[in-house]
């Protein structure tokens, strides 16, 4: 399974920018290797988390270049969803907790769907 807090770890992990996807340097002008951290120095009072659910693929079904929809369930706390792992700021007065107050999920493909949101 897999739940919200494995996908703000994969968020906030170090990605290496290798010669196939580079960082390109303001200072030398050049593309250079490096690496990525991502964090949050201070969080919202109203927090929005949108899941990256398509994936482009260079050989897809088929083996068509084109977009696939992640079907995977995200399992994810309604209430003190803590967050005080991913903040590199200082702690905020219980602003590193937050409660689920509405969720949108798509239906359909990466070429065509329908959006149903649920609000409290």
């Amino acid at each position: 399974n897999l739940d919200l807090y494995h996908c703000l770890q994969a968020f906030s992990s170090r990605e290496v920018l290798d010669e196939n996807n580079p960082w390109f340097c303001p200072m030398c002008r050049k593309n250079r290797t490096a690496t990525k951290t991502l964090s949050v120095w201070r969080y919202p009072d109203f927090l929005i988390i949108i899941l990256k659910r398509f994936v482009y693929l260079e050989k897809g079904p088929g083996g068509v270049a084109g977009s696939v929809k992640l079907d995977k369930r995200v399992a994810f706390p309604l209430h003190d969803l803590d967050l005080n792992p991913y903040l590199s700021g200082p702690l905020q007065q219980g602003g590193e907790l937050f409660d689920l107050y509405s969720s949108i999920c798509h239906t359909g493909s990466p070429s065509g769907g329908h959006y149903t949101a649920y609000a409290k």
